[in-house]
């Protein structure tokens, strides 16, 4: 009986005990509550959020080189424009493309972005006014490690959006920002009155939890805040690039944002109406004029620039051959050279359209289209005839070679080129092959160089250039390296153009003229370069020494020096051109004064010898002489005597 008694009570103790680990269980899986939420009735739960981590854990010279192999003397073949931000470089990979910024109180302090626009700098604590704010639901967040960043759908020349956090680990129950933004190009005939629509709101959040969102664009440098209606912003755009950030905020500190880049652009011109803007920009193509080809594999050559002369890059250009877009186009400075491929469809011939369109950022547009006629030619088969032209006039030679050859569909002009080499009987030292990397170092033949001498006036601008010198070229060879350590062999199409691209590269057309030009500045002396790849002190010749002659280019002169004219002494001004620094003197005439002349020294005149009066100006010193005639031999008194 005793035992049994003992027994129950050992039973109901443990009973008891179970009993409330279950209940405790129970209460801590309990989903908190919080106070009633507007949001959550309005919450766009279809979407997938756009979630962002913590900040702090740690989880590719000169266009017209005859080659395309790269080349540090500077000769490159192509020079291309690279849109990332030089800033970025030190970023992870994946998050390269993105504008992690900080936000101050009130004013956002800003930097420039690489347009020159105005980037908001985020600070972590923000106290401002409650306009906008969006508060959250539920699901709190904890401190702790964790980052990375967020990333908004990509639009034409645009990165996903950035942002950052401090906050504990992501799971799927954190708060997160939930936006229709993303970085993308806006036309000005997509929103009304500049205004930009997109909702954003909180995911997840606790109740303290609320959102601020600022723009930033080269209306309002220093930033504006945006006001919600509810879940919906409206934000006005300026031309341009236009920063928005978004703030997930617990209280008034900021726990992490995401920034994203709206590129704001002016209705573009097309084929209804060619020109937009009062100042659009100009095209010239190699296509101007023409209406047939026989090259399948066609380099469309591109110049554009701005209504002010300025030069287009290629990420204000785009250019289609029957409604694609031909992409990775190779050049520099406003000339770009896009490869048509013509494919084989079997018919004797084919109707193309190829179309250009060229922007500002100051809402100019022009669009230009070509209708074409491609007639089949297949590989191998001629289409037609090309002149090929050595030119060593920097060298005092002139043009030492005039070649015409067939061209042949498929092969480059490194391919005629050797045909070239071969029929005149020149030996030619080169790099790659002439289907890829095809660089010429030298060019050989008895007595080629007989006779070779720079022009004075280039060496001039090669000294003032400050480019190493070198031994000259032999008799019979005329090679890099020749002279200065600037000089080489460049390519010219049809006397202007130097492509982008190396002679591997290049497919020659009906009738083109091909130049092979020697420079001996790493083609500032031949046209072949406007900028000298950032090689020798100078930026341009303001010239060039081709086909046997010398032209002259406008110079870029300002005023360097100045002494103002006196009333008494003409005074001057020397300009100095920015570009090749030559300079010329202008005169200043003095602005003259009234002589006030007092005498200062005087001769009397005798018998024999005339005398003088020297008269000086009291105000600028000026002097003259007045001349007193000698007086004669005196004896009028004489009279007649008698003879003795």
């Amino acid at each position: 009986m005793f035992i049994k008694k003992h027994f129950l009570k050992i039973a109901s103790v443990l009973l008891a005990v179970i009993t409330i680990a279950v209940f405790s269980g129970f209460a801590a899986n309990a989903e908190r509550m919080f106070p009633h939420n507007p949001i959550l009735e309005d919450s766009k739960t279809d979407l997938e959020p756009e979630i962002i981590y913590n900040e702090n854990s740690g989880n590719k010279l000169s266009e017209g080189k005859n080659g395309d192999s790269e080349d540090s003397n500077g000769r490159g073949d192509s020079s291309g424009e690279s849109s990332e931000n030089p800033n970025r470089n030190n970023l992870p990979d994946n998050i390269k493309n993105n504008d992690t910024q900080k936000e101050d109180d009130k004013t956002p302090e800003t930097d420039k972005d690489e347009s020159g626009a105005d980037k908001p700098s985020i600070d972590y604590v923000i106290d401002e006014p409650e306009d906008g704010n969006k508060n959250g639901n539920t699901s709190g967040s904890q401190n702790g490690g964790g980052s990375g960043n967020g990333s908004g759908a990509n639009g034409d020349n645009s990165s996903g959006g950035s942002g950052s956090e401090n906050g504990g680990d992501i799971d799927s129950e954190e708060a997160k920002i939930v936006t229709d933004l993303e970085n993308r190009i806006v036309a000005k005939n997509e929103i009304s009155d500049d205004m930009l629509g997109f909702f954003a709101y909180i995911e997840d959040g606790e109740y303290d939890n609320n959102l601020k969102i600022n723009i930033v664009n080269s209306e309002n440098s220093g930033g504006k805040w945006l006001t919600a209606s509810g879940d919906d912003y409206s934000a006005k755009l300026a031309l341009g690039e236009n920063y928005i950030t978004i703030y997930l905020r617990k209280g008034s500190n900021v726990i992490s944002e995401v920034q994203y880049t709206i590129n704001y652009q002016a209705t573009k011109a097309d084929s209804s109406n060619n020109t937009v803007g009062d100042n659009p920009p100009s095209i010239w193509t190699s296509l101007d004029g023409v209406t047939e080809l026989k090259n399948r594999y066609y380099t469309f050559n591109v110049t554009a620039k701005t209504g002010s002369g300025q030069p287009i890059y290629s990420n204000h250009i785009e250019v289609t051959l029957n409604g694609t877009v031909v992409s990775m186009p190779t050049g520099s400075n406003g000339t770009y050279h896009y490869d048509l491929y013509f494919p084989d469809s079997g018919n004797e011939q084919d109707e193309y359209t190829v179309t250009v369109l060229a922007w500002d950022d100051d809402g100019n547009s022009t669009y230009v289209e070509y209708t074409v006629k491609f007639h089949g030619v297949k590989d191998g088969e001629s289409i037609g005839t090309a002149t090929i032209v050595i030119d060593a006039t920097t060298i005092g030679l002139g043009v030492i070679e005039t070649y015409q050859c067939q061209i042949v569909s498929g092969e480059t002009a490194a391919a005629s080129i050797l045909k070239m080499f071969s029929a005149r009987g020149y030996t030619a030292t080169y790099d790659g092959n002439e289907k890829v990397g095809f660089y010429i170092r030298s060019i050989s033949k008895a007595g080629i160089a007989s006779g070779a001498s720079v022009p004075a006036e280039l060496w001039d601008k090669i000294v003032a250039d400050g480019i190493t010198i070198s031994s000259p070229c032999s008799a019979n060879s005329i090679s890099e390296y020749d002279f200065t350590m600037g000089s080489g062999w460049m390519y010219s199409i049809n006397e202007s153009l130097y492509p982008g691209k190396g002679l591997s590269e290049y497919k020659l057309s009906d009738g083109d003229t091909i130049c092979l030009r020697f420079t001996l500045a790493y083609g500032k002396d031949i046209g072949g370069s406007t900028s000298g790849g950032g090689y020798g002190r100078l930026a341009s010749y303001c010239g060039m020494w081709t086909n046997g002659g010398y032209t002259e280019f406008d110079h870029q002169y300002i005023e360097t020096e100045r002494f103002d004219p006196t009333p008494y002494e003409d005074g001057y001004v020397v300009y100095t051109c920015a570009l090749c620094e030559s300079t010329y003197t202008e005169i200043l005439p003095s602005t003259g004064h009234e002589h006030n002349y007092v005498e200062v020294d005087r001769v009397p005149a005798t018998e024999d010898e005339d005398g003088y009066i020297i008269y000086s100006c009291t105000e600028c010193g000026d002097t003259y002489t007045e001349t007193i005639p000698a007086l004669g031999p005196s004896g009028g008194d004489d009279e007649e005597g008698e003879n003795p």
